[in-house]
């Protein structure tokens, strides 16, 4: 840090980060029953979890699992609203579409990741997909074909570790996640790239283990917080 001026604002940034997740995990329940229910209506008029955990009017993916672990009942009306949607739902990629599927293989030819366009609504989801697969094994063949293809061009492609992705890193890291999940994550280098990082990079190696184990506190304080709230709800008495 002292060598570097930007690597110790940003370490110092990771710090004040840390303490702020602290605070908000110990900060007891964040449950919002109004918010919740308008969640679960979204939920049922077709709206995926996935898609809507990403946008700033609903709650993010750990937000809501802790609504789902400090509410059994929310878990439960979430899959059941989950389940009715997909019941009621109407099926846009019921039917193979030869345009469709000659633009998925192109771009996974050209090094797009099966997860990556999984995300666009222009193309099928994932169980979609696999259906088409199922139903036309000339399909499965090019889409296994295009992603020989699309690992070829990727290793093509020279990659560096820049401090956005230092950031996002240690950020994902610091907030629980583990190096495979990061590497999920759209933009990020595989899980091989990051691991040859560590290997060839002791500074970022020592990083990431920082993160590694702030992330494995994050998730105890997490825990805690939960068995705290269960053991609250359970010594409060009943009406």
């Amino acid at each position: 840090a002292r060598e570097d001026p930007a690597f110790a604002q940003r370490l110092t940034y990771a710090r004040q980060w840390r303490r702020g997740m602290r605070i908000s995990a110990t900060a007891g329940p964040v449950f919002d029953a109004e918010q919740a229910q308008a969640f679960l209506l979204a939920v049922r008029r077709g709206g995926t979890i996935v898609k809507l955990v990403r946008r700033p009017e609903w709650p993010d993916r750990v937000r809501l699992n802790r609504w789902k672990s400090e509410r059994p009942d929310f878990a439960a009306a979430l899959a059941a609203a989950a389940l009715a949607a997909r019941k009621t739902g109407p099926r846009k990629w019921a039917r193979y579409d030869e345009d469709v599927a000659d633009e998925i293989i192109r771009r996974v030819a050209r090094g797009e990741y099966i997860r990556d366009l999984e995300r666009d609504p222009t193309v099928p989801g994932r169980i979609d997909l696999a259906r088409w697969k199922r139903m036309r094994p000339d399909f499965a063949e090019a889409v296994r074909i295009a992603k020989l293809n699309g690992q070829y061009h990727r290793s093509r492609q020279p990659r560096r570790l820049t401090p956005e992705l230092f950031d996002h890193i240690l950020t994902r890291m610091t907030a629980g996640a583990n190096l495979l999940e990061v590497s999920r994550d759209a933009g990020l280098p595989s899980y091989a790239t990051l691991m040859a990082w560590q290997r060839q990079g002791p500074d970022f190696a020592r990083m990431v283990a920082w993160a590694r184990e702030e992330g494995r506190w994050a998730r105890h304080l997490d825990e805690v917080a939960r068995v705290d709230a269960l053991a609250r709800e359970r010594l409060e008495p009943s009406s």
